[in-house]
């Protein structure tokens, strides 16, 4: 039923159709907007602990090389 209620609330044009990040006010995708997004979903989670919620918002502003953080982050999502 979410699709036809979200149909049925579009404004149709004859515009051409293009991409919009809705994230950004802009409506231009960036990495920074995600993140902050995938991080409010995983603080809202009651499965993490406090010290879990503190090493997650830290990690990625560790100063470690990418690949390092992609990994730690990997091992802390088991």
């Amino acid at each position: 039923m979410s699709l036809l209620n979200d149909l049925e609330t579009m404004r149709w044009s004859h515009e051409e159709d293009r991409w919009r990040w809705g994230l950004e006010e802009s409506g231009i995708f960036s990495v920074k907007s995600t993140y902050d997004k995938l991080v409010g979903l995983v603080l809202e989670e009651d499965l993490w602990s406090m010290e879990e919620k503190s090493v997650f918002a830290k990690l990625w502003k560790s100063l470690a090389p990418s690949k390092v953080v992609a990994f730690s982050w990997k091992l802390l999502h088991d």
